[in-house]
Formats: C-alpha cells, sequence, structure tokens
C-alpha cells in the first residue's frame, strides 16, 4: 500500500470513529431527555 493511501485510510477511519461515537452521544442524548 502506497503511504499517501495509508494517510488517506487513517484518515478516512479516524473520521469514521468520530461520527459514529458522535452520533451515538447524541442518540444517548436525545434519549434521556426524552425519558
Amino acid at each position: 500500500v502506497a503511504e499517501s493511501h495509508k494517510v488517506a485510510l487513517s484518515s478516512i477511519t479516524y473520521i469514521g470513529c468520530s461520527l459514529s461515537i458522535f452520533c451515538l452521544a447524541i442518540t444517548l442524548v436525545t434519549f434521556a431527555i426524552l425519558s
């Protein structure tokens, strides 16, 4: 794998994980507020 591809993959992975955690947090907060 080329070095630039490694950087792109790690960036995408990092963004994806951050987005998942962010959405999970929003879901939990919304659930807490509504219940």
